[in-house]
């Protein structure tokens, strides 16, 4: 039994970082970078689960979902700890926030917490129209200067159900809304 724990414990981990770095390569294809990256046009339903997910690069998110993608992140803490983003337009189009939704995708963030620990980094962004991200029961963290812990942009939509939003720099908005958003 210890050596199956063993052996079940390993082979998690290989594929918890093939994912990880499939998410890297394939974000480094497209225009946005990012960690995790999910194209509806790959894939119309993503489901994942009790993982932790990091970026560190400027103007990459942690979680890219773009192109219709219907996602569900549940029990998983997403963090982006460096990589900071001077772009004057990164808060209409979402880039480099740890959580980017765009192209009319639907995401639920249920039990999860987000973190964003570097300048000009926004926790969750929803872009365009019909782009809709419902957090449930999760945690949203920002502790650093021009961010925001909610943006919601071009009609891009952000439900909050019993979700805390923590902003740490007195600069920072809990909510920042921006072009009809």
């Amino acid at each position: 039994p210890k050596l199956m724990l063993i052996y079940m414990f390993k082979r998690s981990l290989l594929l918890v970082l093939l994912f990880c770095l499939h998410g890297a390569i394939i974000g480094q294809i497209t225009d946005y970078k990012a960690t995790y990256y999910v194209d509806g046009n790959v894939e119309k339903d993503q489901y994942r689960s009790h993982i932790s997910l990091e970026s560190l690069s400027p103007g990459a998110s942690t979680v890219y979902a773009t192109n219709g993608v219907h996602l569900v992140l549940t029990r998983m803490r997403i963090n982006k700890t460096s990589g900071s983003l001077t772009d004057p337009d990164r808060r209409e189009t979402g880039r480099n926030s740890v959580l980017l939704a765009d192209g009319g995708s639907n995401v639920l963030v249920e039990y999860c917490e987000v973190n964003a620990h570097t300048q000009n980094s926004d926790g969750v962004s929803a872009c365009g129209d019909s782009t809709r991200v419902r957090l449930i029961e999760g945690t949203v963290n920002v502790s650093r200067a021009g961010s925001a812990g909610l943006n919601a942009a071009n009609k891009g939509k952000i439900i909050v159900e019993k979700t805390t939003v923590n902003t740490f720099a007195n600069q920072n908005p809990s909510f920042y809304v921006c072009k009809d958003g």
